[in-house]
């Protein structure tokens, strides 16, 4: 009976945990670039932010048409103070405001997550990149968006300030400080977990609530079970999600971005 009770816990606390933040997303400042530019990498940031699943975005035009009939002028609003009352006409929990800029041959992306009811800042992202400005919509709008969501920046997510503007040719990660792997993983409540992140896992691996590795070929069995690159086999819990999956998921929440298989479970998604 005791067991009965701990999982329809861990249920609960993982169904609470799922719960999306209402946000806005606003237009960026533009400093050294044209608004048309900024337009762009500012739907991107939006998209990217929903596909970090935590967020529900309101659209745009909805956004628009409320801030039309209070007569509020969105146009320059870029302070703390603005924002929030930009928010609460809205009505959402939090709001996404920045700039992209240029200064000579090197292009900036920042952003900051503020929360509506507090006027507290609660993330902030910055991204250079010398060179074009592709690289901010190919890389740089990916990190922002993981680093304002609070998720684990890849080394594939984008390029990083001051490394070679090379951009990844594999989308699944080279591990080169952990070129080995471990047949067995020991998860407690990450990131307290017997072998890091990096280091792929071929065999078992088994997290008492939570855990995460870049790749796991075999099982992937636990309570909240993530692979965030390439997961080949099964993974079995109350909560699991991976990016690329060829095999199968028995839970209650499955999520991934591709797959080649199946999902058992009451809340099933391929992105």
């Amino acid at each position: 009976m005791r067991i009965i009770y701990f999982i329809i816990a861990m249920l609960f606390l993982s169904l609470c945990g799922y719960a999306k933040t209402n946000i806005a997303i606003v237009d960026f400042d533009a400093k050294g670039i044209s608004q048309v530019d900024v337009s762009i990498l500012t739907e991107r940031l939006s998209l990217e932010l929903f596909k970090t699943d935590k967020f529900n975005i309101i659209e745009r035009e909805k956004m628009e048409e409320i801030l039309t009939e209070q007569g509020f002028q969105q146009s320059g609003c870029v302070s703390n103070e603005c924002v929030v009352e930009m928010g609460r006409l809205i009505g959402v929990e939090q709001i996404v405001t920045g700039s992209c800029s240029k200064l000579g041959n090197i292009y900036s992306i920042s952003a900051r997550l503020v929360d509506v009811k507090t006027a507290k800042v609660l993330q902030i992202s910055t991204y250079d990149c010398k060179g074009e400005l592709d690289n901010l919509l190919e890389y740089g709008v990916k990190k922002v968006a993981r680093e304002i969501s609070a998720m684990e920046v890849q080394e594939t997510d984008g390029l990083r300030e001051n490394e070679p503007m090379d951009p990844p040719t594999n989308k699944s990660p080279v591990n080169k400080r952990n070129p080995d792997f471990y047949v067995l993983q020991l998860g407690f409540l990450y990131p307290y977990q017997l072998i890091e992140r990096q280091v792929s896992i071929y065999g078992l691996k088994i997290n008492c609530f939570s855990g995460i590795n870049d790749i796991v070929y075999g099982l992937d069995f636990g309570i909240d079970n993530k692979v965030t690159y390439d997961m080949y086999g099964l993974q079995a819990g109350i909560k699991n999600n991976t990016r690329e999956l060829l095999g199968g998921q028995f839970g209650v929440m499955n999520t991934n971005t591709t797959m080649a298989g199946a999902q058992i479970g009451i809340y099933n998604k391929v992105k």
